[in-house]
């Protein structure tokens, strides 16, 4: 209750009197004027000087005017921003009632006609216009890029991951735009990784972007937007094709087309390659959520049994051994002026081999074992998505929208594994997953600058999986069964209607408010089987259950910029009516309960550019449907999973506070932050560890697990030697409890720390490199037991040569070292020569990758009662001819 007191305290919280002005001032270049003049004077004729202020070396400038205000009765002045060689500019403002004013100006060069005088400027690479930051494309390339993503990898204050996800000054970019209409949804990776980067004539951040246009202005939104200008000649037709082939049959091949006119906007690509790219968002190697996975998560259920997947820092290109087919198409059409449709749909196809062996060390106090496994998987994943969306705007003020999503996903596992050298053993897995979601939204605009909102939604998710290992694993005395085989069977499935509805509104310029009312309906049920042939009829386990949950919210959001301070708080009440019904047992188990979540985020502006930040939230959560299943589940080839079924609610508390500075005009970013979280009620895994088999119990206890963690980022531009630095680090320190055999509750602690060091040229002149440095260090310790730890090293060198505009070369050269501890270092050489005639449409490359001819890598993980090293087979060395062609 503690947590709630300061966070309620400042719901109450609604204004505080006070005027004050404040600002930044550019040229029309997007630069910051340092030292112009600031002048307050009455908004009647000829009168003096009020009050006065200069920015700042960066452009700022603050100004407190209540006393000027308050003598002088104004309810408007006259604002006046002038500098040398310059057109001043005059402004008067109401400031009846405002507490802060935050403005902007851009004062233009006075121009001096001067005979036989010619000066042409070169764009700046950064302009501002409002809340929309401008990059120019060309001031941020080194010939190295070919799609839009590999330009924004360069761009200031933009971070891009390996699987896509874009972030802007530290935050998530919820939407890519083409032309300023949103074509991909939030599948925009699909246009980021394959929408050439020579067709783009401006890169558009959109702060406060809202994806409802009757709610701009009213609502208070932290969204950004990344919107994609395209050059003049690009806005009817064009498209680029690219055909690659290189030794061992390797192909790489990928056609793109894009066409705008008034009324149709479409983005069609379709991809084949059997060199480790990866041209979409779905990542069936890593399985790391895409954006859409992330929205869509509440709506979805878990897959119960584990699919093949690798994870490490390592390059995923050089371990992905595929032969993928992607395509996407995307359009809109404008039927009129008030109605609108969208459809995007993909297809994906692929097939990944996975080979691995990997030894692991166990330690259970004074005793352990070790174990060596081999794993040869071929992974199929076959994938359908379409979604469909309708705009109908039945007047100025009104909004309809209907959305619909639909996804079809079949992945098929075949495996060959092998335990301590003993009989080979085979498994086949096949998940399918079908999921529809239909969703309507009205939105209603009010006057004085109020909203109403209403949507429903109604989704589905299917997932059903088979398993079956030959020969049968024997669970009671973890030894293997020649001549029969283990079946694990499972059906889940997730119904959900939702309706919403909700008022939003300002009190003022600076206040604004939502409110809202809500009732989600979610059905779930598992039934699962996991038996032994030829005896059938010998089950070993079995789940069958169903959790009907009824939740009602009631809530509310407020919103102040107060000076320089911002405030955002919610307060949401929720009651839970649920009720779990075992259909083996015939046991129903009710249950109740009311949470409250309040959430507040604050930030303190030191300057434009400089923040301070905190927030903290508390929250109360059902547990999730897979600690639900109360008899084991086999999740893997050496691991059956169940839990310990209850229907205690997860406390969870979390902090964050930082300091943060993003000035993306002198290209300095720097953040400073502090976070904590607490779980309590949280799950615990009492793990029984032998030579053949892994069974894991999850409880419930009444037990605390913590976080807390440190970041520290900084990058700037340094002009005088051309170049970028960049640094990021983050240290972890986790408290957990776990059971390990016979063991009691064990205390165990585990660190983290990661790093990167970043180091890029832009000299003007035809060689350039770029370093990445990395460092990580982790470790786990049970209290009593021995450590684990494990430091590693990457280093990747990039050399880039443009001796003339129609040549470009790269050579790479990447060190890594996954252990510190052992001399197993790696060295991987690539190159790419690139030839591209002056003013053809077409141009033709060479590269090598893995020349070093590496064909494994060594990945090592741990935990804290065990050390496991993985020898993964690496894609092959290859060298590669392509052919593209633009039109």
């Amino acid at each position: 209750m503690r947590y709630l007191l300061f966070t309620l305290f400042l719901l109450l919280f609604s204004s505080i009197s006070a005027q004050t002005l404040q600002g930044i001032v550019y040229n029309t270049e997007g630069e910051p004027l340092p030292n112009c003049l600031i002048i307050v004077k009455k908004s009647s004729p000829n009168s003096g000087v009020l009050s006065y202020t200069r920015t700042d070396n960066h452009g700022e400038f603050m100004l407190d005017i209540s006393d000027v205000v308050l003598s002088n009765g104004l309810q408007e002045i006259l604002l006046e921003v002038s500098k040398i060689d310059y057109t001043a500019q005059n402004q008067v403002i109401d400031i009846n009632g405002i507490d802060l004013l935050d403005l902007r100006y851009t004062l233009e060069r006075t121009i001096i006609d001067l005979e036989s005088i010619v000066i042409k400027a070169k764009p700046k690479p950064i302009n501002n216009r409002n809340d929309t930051i401008i990059y120019h494309p060309d001031s941020f390339k080194d010939g190295s890029e070919k799609t839009v993503e590999d330009l924004l990898r360069n761009l200031p204050g933009m971070e891009v991951d390996d699987a896509g996800k874009i972030r802007f000054k530290g935050n998530l970019i919820d939407r890519v735009l083409l032309e300023e209409d949103d074509l991909f949804n939030s599948n925009y990776t699909v246009g980021t990784k394959n929408i050439d980067v020579d067709i783009l004539e401006e890169v558009q951040v959109l702060e406060k972007w809202n994806e409802n246009p009757l709610l701009k202005g009213i609502e208070d939104t932290d969204k950004i937007a990344i919107n994609l200008k395209l050059k003049k000649g690009k806005l009817s037709f064009s498209g680029s094709a690219d055909v690659g082939y290189g030794i061992e049959d390797r192909y790489n091949a990928d056609i793109h087309t894009l066409a705008i006119n008034k009324k149709h906007k479409n983005y069609t690509f379709l991809s084949y390659n059997n060199t480790g790219d990866n041209n979409s968002s779905y990542d069936y190697l890593t399985h790391i959520p895409s954006l859409d996975d992330v929205k869509n998560k509440n709506f979805k259920v878990s897959k119960l049994i584990d699919e093949q997947m690798f994870a490490s820092d390592f390059q995923k290109q050089r371990i992905r051994l595929n032969d993928n087919w992607y395509g996407s198409t995307n359009q809109i059409y404008k039927i009129s002026k008030n109605l609108s449709t969208k459809l995007n749909f993909d297809y994906y196809k692929d097939k990944l081999n996975i080979y691995k062996s990997s030894s692991s060390q166990y330690a259970f106090g004074n005793h352990g074992f070790s174990t060596f496994e081999t794993d040869y998987s071929t992974k199929k994943p076959l994938l359908y998505s379409a979604d469909l969306e309708i705009k109908f705007k039945s007047s100025k003020n009104s909004l309809t929208v209907f959305k619909s999503k639909w996804g079809d996903e079949n992945v098929e596992t075949l495996s060959d594994f092998n335990i301590n050298n003993q009989e080979d053993l085979y498994g086949n897995l096949s998940s399918k997953n079908y999921f529809n979601k239909q969703t309507l939204e009205f939105t209603q605009k009010l006057k004085n600058q109020k909203a109403l909102e209403f949507s429903t939604v109604y989704s589905s998710d299917l997932v059903s999986q088979n398993y079956t290992i030959t020969p049968a694993l024997d669970f009671i005395n973890n030894i293997i069964l020649e001549n029969d085989k283990t079946i694990q069977d499972i059906e889940s499935k997730r119904n959900t209607v939702q309706l919403q509805g909700g008022l939003l509104g300002k009190f003022s310029s600076k206040q604004s408010y939502k409110i809202g009312l809500g009732l989600t309906n979610t059905n779930d049920y598992v039934n699962s089987i996991l038996s032994s042939t030829p005896s059938i009829s010998n089950y070993f386990s079995k789940n069958k259950f169903q959790l009907k949950t009824l939740k009602i919210t009631f809530g509310g959001q407020y919103s102040l910029q107060w000076k320089r301070v911002r405030l955002k708080t919610w307060l949401n009440v929720s009651h839970f009516n649920m009720n779990f019904f075992d259909y083996l047992n015939n046991d129903d188990k009710p249950k109740t309960q009311w949470v409250l979540f309040p959430k507040i985020n604050l930030t303190y502006a030191l300057s434009p550019n400089a923040n301070f930040i905190f927030s903290q939230e508390y929250n109360q959560s059902p547990q999730r449907i897979d600690a639900l299943y109360n008899d084991f589940i086999l999740t893997s080839f050496r691991r059956i999973h169940k839990n310990e079924n209850n229907l205690v609610f997860q406390n969870k508390y979390s902090a964050f506070a930082a300091y943060s500075i993003n000035d993306i005009y002198n290209q300095f970013g720097l953040l400073l932050g502090l976070n904590y979280n607490n779980t309590k009620n949280s799950l615990f895994n009492q793990n029984l560890v032998t030579l053949v088999l892994n069974q894991t119990k999850t409880i419930t206890l009444p037990e605390n697990n913590e976080t807390y963690g440190m970041n520290f980022n900084i990058q700037k531009y340094i002009p005088y030697v051309s170049s970028t630095i960049k640094f990021k680090s983050n240290y972890t320190i986790s408290q957990y409890k776990n059971m390990i055999n016979s063991s009691d509750l064990r205390d165990n602690r585990s660190h983290v720390f990661n790093s990167e060091l970043f180091y890029k040229t832009s000299f003007n002149m035809p060689i350039n490199f770029q370093n990445i440095f990395y460092y990580n260090y982790l470790s786990n310790r049970a209290e009593g037991h021995k450590e684990f730890s494990i430091a590693s090293l990457r280093n990747d060198f990039k050399i880039f040569f443009k001796p003339k505009r129609t040549w470009f070369s790269s050579l790479v050269l990447e060190y890594y070292n996954p252990n510190l501890d052992y001399h197993n270092s790696y060295y991987f050489l690539d190159f790419e020569l690139n030839y591209k005639p002056k003013n053809a449409a077409w141009d033709i490359a060479l590269e090598g990758k893995n020349l070093t001819g590496n064909k494994t890598y060594d990945i090592y993980t741990i935990n804290d009662f065990s050390e496991t090293v993985s020898q993964q087979v690496l894609n092959n060395p290859y060298v590669m001819m392509t052919f593209s062609f633009k039109f």
